[in-house]
């Protein structure tokens, strides 16, 4: 957002032209409702649980020497499991689509479109394009689409500049579907049209190498075996005032998990801590243990600062680095 921002108010564009600030407005509603989500869920849950589970040992303050016992691990196993699942799973989106966005923007020839595409995607294009009729903001974009891909057997057939075309036609296929279907622009039969178009694009223009996947699953995966340790004790002791019970830890992680695999079938990007400690806190608060308030202030105001702070940052970075080109002649 930053950059966009930043970029769009240099070129003298606007601030309104650089970032698709519905989707920005999605994105800052969920990064804020999230939390509370997680924090009503957990609480909800384990008192759920005090009800029809009647273990105590579930309930009780964790032992130290002897840990808990093989049932106990099992469902802690499972719930565990999930949340780091499910942080992989929307954080993994956001690493591949950070990647992404350097590489077409860096390299759009090889990049902008997916040069793997099959022949008959391609026709399926073509056939697309051709169908949708005149007479419409998107009919346009269409004919241009359907001259880029006509005869081709593989989008690697485009020149890198009809590459990056082709990705930029898409936006305008898929931003005009959004709209058209808001605002009824279309009949059932030219809506059919355009969305068929838009998921025939889709293919060429939503690819991810396996390189990429692979990449950042290592990313996450080791940035996690070195560095959970002060998230773990910020998380797991210092947002109670109490030892976390085998209940509470469960019930927190199942409402993460549930809470983030919500936002991944949104595409929608969270934060796994802001969650999974405001499942923490909704565990202490039904179990009347108490928060800590310096850790929650602490928690609150990161959670409030980091959105503004990053677009500041990020503008900022970038208005340095484009003025430096600028300097250099670059």
């Amino acid at each position: 957002m930053g950059v966009g921002l930043a970029n769009s108010l240099m070129r003298g564009t606007g601030w309104t032209s650089g970032v698709n600030w519905e989707k920005a407005r999605d994105v800052i509603l969920s990064l804020l409702l999230s939390p509370l989500v997680g924090f009503l869920l957990s609480l909800g849950l384990l008192l759920l649980i005090r009800r029809m589970v009647h273990r105590p040992e579930l309930f009780r303050d964790p032992n130290s020497e002897t840990g808990p016992p093989t049932w106990i691990r099992s469902i802690l196993f499972i719930t565990c499991t999930g949340v780091s699942f499910a942080h992989g799973s929307n954080d993994g989106q956001k690493g591949m689509g950070l990647i992404l966005l350097i590489l077409i923007g860096v390299l759009p020839g090889q990049y902008a479109v997916n040069l793997a595409l099959a022949a008959s995607d391609v026709a399926e294009i073509s056939a697309a394009a051709g169908a949708v009729p005149d007479g419409h903001h998107v009919s346009k974009a269409a004919r241009r689409v359907e001259e880029l891909t006509r005869g081709r057997t593989t989008l690697g057939q485009l020149s890198i500049t009809e590459r990056g075309e082709l990705r930029k036609q898409s936006y305008v296929v898929a931003e005009f579907a959004k709209d058209a279907k808001r605002l009824s622009l279309l009949s059932p039969v030219e809506m059919g049209g355009v969305k068929r178009l838009r998921r025939a694009l889709e293919k060429a223009t939503l690819h991810i190498p396996l390189w990429v996947k692979i990449a950042v699953a290592l990313a996450l995966g080791l940035g996690t075996m070195i560095g959970w340790e002060r998230i773990v004790v910020t998380v797991g002791e210092k947002i109670g005032k109490s030892h976390l019970s085998y209940a509470q830890g469960a019930a927190a992680e199942v409402s993460a998990m549930t809470t983030i695999f919500a936002g991944d079938a949104l595409g929608l990007p969270l934060s796994t801590t802001h969650v999974l400690s405001s499942g923490i806190a909704g565990t202490m608060v039904a179990n009347h243990s108490g928060l800590q308030t310096k850790t929650v202030q602490q928690v609150l105001l990161a959670w409030v600062l980091t959105v503004p702070v990053c677009v500041f940052l990020g503008a900022l970075l970038f208005a340095l680095v484009f003025n430096m080109l600028l300097a250099l002649g670059l």
